[in-house]
């Protein structure tokens, strides 16, 4: 997976290139989506209670 690019890093470029956004919003961006990925795998993974 080393090497690669990401769809979202593909658009954190052109984000700051074409619509000037400062970097840290897209700091923030990437926050948000780290974020999201760790709760859908969490979810995801997650087992059900034994209900004892």
């Amino acid at each position: 997976m080393a090497g690669r690019v990401s769809d979202y890093e593909v658009g954190c470029e052109r984000a700051d290139r074409d619509m000037h956004v400062p970097a840290h919003w897209i700091v923030v961006g990437a926050l948000v989506v780290a974020g999201l990925g760790i709760l859908m795998g969490v979810k995801a993974t997650r087992q059900k209670d034994s209900g004892t």
